[in-house]
């Protein structure tokens, strides 16, 4: 008895075959680390795992949208993809109370 193949070769439809503004709605409602391994999982699909879209809806809302922060200060650096605005995001520590406190944020979603 064989086996049906299920994806790979066996000529069916797979995630790739979907509209790629799909793909990034679909990819920016899951988390940081799922976006990844979308990337990782096939290389037509890594341009719309790491774009824009997908990385602006993991950012804060007041920084998801043009790069400026609070206050009017600027939050992307000049040429800064929102991936990479995320990931500096996570490495820096959120200074409270004076410096006296300290919050590392978003750590789990990597």
């Amino acid at each position: 008895m064989q086996r049906k193949s299920s994806g790979g070769g066996g000529g069916g439809s797979g995630m790739c075959d979907l509209p790629m503004d799909c793909i990034a709605c679909i990819a920016s409602l899951t988390s940081p680390g799922d976006a990844c391994r979308l990337a990782a999982a096939a290389a037509a699909l890594r341009p719309v795992a790491d774009s824009d879209d997908v990385w602006g809806s993991f950012l804060p809302p007041e920084w998801a949208g043009d790069g400026d922060a609070l206050d009017g200060k600027p939050g992307g650096r000049e040429g800064e993809s929102k991936k990479e605005m995320f990931l500096r995001l996570c490495d820096l520590p959120v200074l409270l109370d004076g410096g006296k406190l300290f919050i590392k944020a978003l750590e789990q979603y990597i």
